[in-house]
């Protein structure tokens, strides 16, 4: 099935985040735009994927977003751009959602300044996680950027 789609052809619906919800539907969560600073969208399906409602804003922007349930209930979504930034959901369900938690600022005008705002996570326990992302403000003890060659560098 199709979960979102523009019909006036404006926007692009991608980057696709999805999840069981605690009354066994869906929820997906998308990038809304390819270029340009526009809402992170949500759909549900209560059919296993056959249907989906019409998109519904969840944050006021948001690119490659990433979404958990952890076994002791919460959704968390995770995503950037600018900025990385997190949002839980306690009901399960995908409907109320947390403000906006800050990880790293971003810069609005330029909005891969500090981090690509690509975003991963993966379940540590029942309420936990870990989260990784890109920090381009990260440094050395020297106060040099530390770049993947750096990484690569360190001992085993």
């Amino acid at each position: 099935a199709t979960i979102a789609v523009d019909r006036e052809g404006k926007d692009l619906y991608g980057e696709p985040a999805l999840e069981e919800t605690a009354d066994g539907g869906l929820i997906c969560v998308t990038r809304k735009s390819d270029h340009e600073q526009k809402p992170m969208m949500m759909n549900f399906s209560s059919d296993a994927g056959r249907t989906w409602s019409e998109p519904e804003i969840l944050a006021e922007f948001g690119v490659f977003p990433f979404l958990i349930r952890l076994p002791g209930g919460p959704l968390v979504v995770s995503y950037g751009r600018p900025g990385v930034w997190i949002k839980i959901n306690e009901d399960v369900l995908g409907k109320e959602w947390s403000d906006p938690i800050c990880i790293i600022e971003g810069d609005a005008d330029e909005v891969g300044a500090h981090t690509c705002g690509y975003t991963g996570m993966i379940v540590i326990g029942p309420k936990s996680f870990l989260l990784t992302y890109s920090d381009f403000d990260h440094r050395t003890e020297e106060g040099r950027p530390i770049s993947p060659s750096l990484w690569s560098n360190l001992p085993n």
